[in-house]
């Protein structure tokens, strides 16, 4: 097994606390440029990943719809600024989901 290369597109595997995993390169971090890898192991940044690990911005979690933005979970889980950066990005590509007005009957 081989030591992890950050530069690398392909797939590759690593020792991921005893068992095999593969890691993907996803895309760069839209705020930092750092290069964005998910596992199929741990994607704790605290591991192997460190920097790489990814953080993903799910449209339904803020009640819009599109597509999912990938960004550095340390940039946006250390820093606000940096946080609201990504979530500006992704809301440039989400819309609002539609909830009809429903009256309420006490």
């Amino acid at each position: 097994m081989k030591n992890i290369d950050f530069r690398k597109n392909g797939k590759q595997e690593y020792n991921d606390f005893g068992e095999t995993a593969t890691l993907t390169f996803v895309g760069k971090c839209p705020v930092t440029g750092v290069r964005l890898y998910e596992s199929t192991g741990s994607n704790d940044p605290r591991g192997p990943l460190g920097v790489h690990a990814v953080e993903d911005f799910v449209a339904s979690e803020y009640g819009m719809e599109g597509p999912t933005l990938s960004a550095s979970w340390i940039a946006c889980n250390n820093d606000r600024r940096m946080y609201e950066k990504a979530l500006e990005i992704a809301k440039k590509k989400w819309t609002r989901l539609f909830r009809p007005y429903q009256s309420r009957q006490f």
